[in-house]
């Protein structure tokens, strides 16, 4: 029976509260600093999407195992997430056809480029900006099972570390050196373009949903992490990047990923998977379709909710990011409060998931 983890679905709510307020008050407080070295700082934690990469790799793999056609099962997986994708693609695109039709911009060359921004949108950018993780999510739940299932386990592996090394070299640690070395490399849209691309679906999404992967392949090794050691080793990468970072380079967005993000992350799913809270077993959920909701409604709410009010971003205050962050959250709490009733008076049962027998007996000494 695969085994059912309270800390992944509390991971889930409180990311997705975070990425509320990463969009609607840090960001935009962020941008308007004259100062923006502070970023550096919070670089090597930035594991909000790592999380979500390792816990879908973990969760992942658990499934294909305990499946009886492991195939079908990442099949089906894959499929479910990129149709989803595919609608919100749709919606977007035609947004922008609109667009262009309204702006009477239907030449040859104009049509060329929304071509080109659409396939930018779709394949690196995202669709909207918080569903930019999903196509490399695609790409290394794939890679992962077409490796792993193959036992090709030190083949993900030194693919992983060869793609986080060219992450690093072009939004890392090391870029800034890197870009100086070789800024031909970095000159035009379609090499920035590339670059980006790289970043995602090798920095991101390959070593951290492979490292969910492997993970959970190796469980019971996971949960003898020497944390202590790790906890020290980690401080002191990330205290040196940052004040590397800090001395030699100034902040710009291409700064993405830090070597020690990769332990960080670990660290933290170490801690996710130690969670026991029978609270959230029994409203996972209400808690998983908030997490839904607020993930991919917060984007639409925010920008209503501004019309609403007459405001914008671009002279953004504390006092209004917080309103609007909390009204957005509000909203995401009373839709998911609709669909819980509409779902009860169709009669549909509320389905608590069961603790292996290892999980039972932890609950009940906790």
């Amino acid at each position: 029976m695969r085994s059912y983890y309270p800390g992944i679905t509390l991971f889930k709510v409180l990311g997705c509260i975070l990425v509320v307020f990463s969009h609607e008050l840090f960001l935009p407080i962020m941008s308007t600093m004259d100062n923006r070295q502070l970023s550096f700082a919070g670089l090597s934690f930035g594991t909000v999407v790592p999380g979500f990469y390792l816990i879908a790799g973990f969760l992942a793999y658990q499934g294909w195992m305990h499946a009886a056609d492991a195939g079908a099962y990442v099949r089906k997986y894959v499929s479910r997430i990129a149709i989803v994708y595919g609608l919100l693609c749709l919606l977007n695109t035609g947004r922008q056809i609109a667009g262009a039709i309204l702006h009477g911009d239907t030449s040859a060359s104009g049509l060329l480029a929304l071509g080109k921004r659409v396939a930018l949108r779709i394949f690196v950018e995202g669709a909207y900006q918080q569903l930019w993780f999903i196509p490399p999510l695609i790409f290394g739940i794939l890679v992962s099972y077409a490796l792993v299932s193959g036992g090709r386990e030190r083949q993900l592996i030194g693919l992983a570390a060869l793609a986080l090394a060219a992450a690093q070299c072009l939004a890392g640690t090391p870029s800034g050196p890197v870009r100086s070395a070789w800024p031909e490399l970095f000159g035009s849209e379609g090499a920035r373009m590339a670059a980006k691309a790289l970043v995602n679906y090798g920095g991101f999404g390959l070593v951290f949903v492979g490292a969910g992967v492997l993970l959970a392949r190796h469980e019971e090794a996971f949960k003898r992490l020497p944390v202590r050691p790790l906890l020290a080793l980690t401080g002191l990468l990330a205290a040196a990047e940052t004040a590397f970072l800090w001395r030699t380079a100034d902040w710009s967005d291409d700064y993405r990923l830090a070597f020690s993000t990769l332990p960080a992350s670990v660290l933290m799913f170490y801690g996710i998977v130690r969670i026991r809270w029978d609270a959230v077993r029994r409203h996972h959920r209400l808690l998983n379709r908030f997490s839904l909701v607020t993930f991919f409604g917060h984007t639409l709410l925010i920008k209503l909710d501004l019309l609403a009010l007459g405001r914008t971003h671009a002279n953004p205050g504390v006092l209004q990011e917080i309103l609007i962050s909390f009204l957005t959250l509000a909203q995401c709490a009373a839709l998911t409060y609709a669909w819980m009733r509409l779902v009860k008076q169709r009669g549909e049962r509320p389905s608590v998931p069961r603790l292996t027998e290892g999980q039972a007996e932890v609950s009940r000494a906790g």
